[in-house]
């Protein structure tokens, strides 16, 4: 350990009254009335030294140089300036403590299809749908705790059958004046393409999402596997081809601990209650 630092800790963190018959200090070091020069007289406690320094004694330049570096110590005591906090101080501890992952991720399918497999496009119940979408996040009397406002939003890649995931979250973008990231895909055979493992390595390991809340737009065929990815393991294997009106809520803990709860969206006239 380097003795200045050390130095500095200790006396930069506490108050000249704290400091008064510290082990470091002379017994008489802060006595009422002294000086700044008569304060700062340390017994150095380490193996290579043990000695005062003492205004009356020859001062080599080794010794000045402590002498001088201890006095701007006391005078930062004495003008209530800088404070430093000592090794393992809560501060440190708080800010070692803070978490890597996403406070919270929302998985939605996207909205309701045609049914027409050609069509790419969400049917007019879907458009609705995501119409409403935005009320998850609005305290009404109907929703008395919404769902946390995200801070990003992500959909799967357009495919040739489908463009949907995107579609979903189109509105609410716009509402919550956030971008759209779709360049990750539900389903490829690509190994070059970006796929939910990469969505999850982007999310657990780029510091922006650390804290934050992220909403998912998916297709259903892929999403239990994405939130198994996500580390959300007791959640479904499967999704139903009929449902479109769930939200997938996966919240961690500071070690990355995911919790995963199955919620309803109750937007639509018909939406499960529960």
């Amino acid at each position: 350990m380097d003795p200045y630092a050390f130095f500095a800790a200790v006396i930069l963190s506490k108050s000249a009254d704290d400091l008064r018959g510290t082990p470091i200090f002379t017994k008489h070091s802060l006595d009422p009335g002294e000086s700044i020069q008569e304060k700062v007289r340390v017994y150095y406690q380490f193996p290579f030294r043990s000695k005062v320094v003492n205004r009356g004694a020859p001062m080599n330049f080794d010794r000045l140089g402590r002498f001088l570096f201890l006095t701007i110590l006391a005078v930062a005591i004495a003008g209530g300036g800088t404070h430093l906090e000592p090794w393992g101080s809560a501060g440190e501890t708080q800010q070692a403590a803070v978490s890597k992952y996403p406070k919270l991720i929302l998985i939605i399918r996207h909205a309701e299809k045609t049914g027409v497999k050609e069509d790419v496009h969400l049917s007019e119940p879907g458009k609705e749908r995501a119409k409403q979408l935005p009320l998850l996040f609005e305290k009404s009397a109907k929703r008395p705790e919404p769902l946390p406002r995200p801070d990003f939003i992500f959909a799967a890649r357009d495919s040739k059958n489908s463009q949907r995931p995107r579609e979903t979250v189109i509105e609410l973008a716009k509402q919550f004046k956030l971008p759209i990231d779709d360049n990750y895909h539900s389903t490829t055979k690509d190994p070059k393409a970006k796929g939910a493992a990469e969505l999850r390595d982007e999310l657990f390991t780029n510091p922006k999402y650390a804290g934050k809340t992220i909403l998912i737009s998916w297709r259903h065929s892929a999403l239990p596997e994405l939130a198994k990815t996500l580390k959300a393991t007791n959640a479904p294997t499967t999704w139903a081809d009929e449902v479109f009106d769930r939200v997938w809520r996966i919240t961690y803990d500071d070690a990355g601990k995911a919790e995963f709860v199955d919620l309803p969206q109750r937007l639509m006239p018909g939406d499960a209650v529960k």
